[in-house]
């Protein structure tokens, strides 16, 4: 999937590391393959280089966690 396939809460940046440097560590909104939202939590991404086509990063599904709290 490409970035603005994945990101529901963000535009397609100039590249996608510089992105997920900028939301390392946050709340992000992802689009499930199905279409749904997923919020989770978005780690570092293990590449560097901001000209990178790709990242490398995990994620901490937070959707039902946060549906119960209300957030």
């Amino acid at each position: 999937m490409k970035f603005d396939e994945i990101y529901a809460s963000m535009s397609a940046p100039r590249s996608a590391v510089s992105a997920v440097h900028a939301h390392a560590e946050q709340i992000v909104t992802l689009r499930h393959a199905d279409g749904f939202p997923v919020r989770a939590k978005m780690s570092k991404s293990a590449l560097l280089r901001g000209d990178d086509p790709l990242t490398l990063t995990t994620f901490q599904d937070l959707t039902e966690q946060l549906w119960i709290e209300g957030s």
